[in-house]
């Protein structure tokens, strides 16, 4: 037999010639390449692992201070447009943003300078999340004229909403999904 360094060598070398295809068909390359037609009298099993891209996360935090927002929303802007979203996308997701963070400072914060947290994360090209958090109380929309349409305005804007409500706060978490880059699928 072969000594064993060049054994794995020699399987380094297919492997990195089929590193492009789907793990199906590496695998079938490195068997049928490595093994060749010798029948085996052992069993023989390969392991091949995909390492997905963990994507793009930023946390930002601030008091919950309305002149903070211009910042925050110029953060935000920024890391969405550096997300590979189409223009109009990012000016919706912005827009919902903008929305959910000044409701957080107005209705959220206990007090002014309550931390306000907004989390964004891409795990996908063509997906985000955005989650706003504070520490206030929920309150339900009363009478207030012209006023409180903000989740109606954020659920017109994105792809999903969810707002859960605890005694540590409220979290609204936000779902981007640009239609026309769709989400890549696992080819396997």
């Amino acid at each position: 037999g072969e000594p064993v360094d060049a054994s794995l060598e020699r399987l380094k070398a297919i492997a990195a010639a089929h590193c492009g295809d789907g793990l199906d068909q590496m695998v079938d390359a490195v068997l049928t390449e490595s093994l060749g037609d010798d029948r085996q009298s052992d069993d023989v099993s390969v392991l091949a692992v995909r390492i997905a891209r963990l994507g793009r996360f930023e946390q930002i935090v601030f008091p919950a201070v309305a002149g903070r927002l211009l910042g925050v929303r110029a953060a935000i802007r920024q890391w969405l447009e550096s997300g590979g979203l189409r223009s109009e996308v990012v000016a919706d997701a912005l827009l919902a943003a903008s929305e959910a963070t000044a409701n957080a400072v107005e209705h959220g914060a206990p007090s002014s300078g309550s931390p306000v947290t907004v989390d964004l994360a891409q795990r996908t090209p063509g997906s985000c999340t955005l989650t706003v958090r504070d520490a206030g109380v929920w309150r339900d929309r009363g009478d207030e004229g012209d006023r409180g349409r903000g989740l109606e305005v954020i659920d017109k804007l994105v792809h999903r909403i969810d707002v859960t409500r605890d005694g540590a706060g409220t979290c609204l978490t936000m779902t981007i999904v640009d239609h026309e880059r769709p989400v890549p699928t696992d080819d396997r």
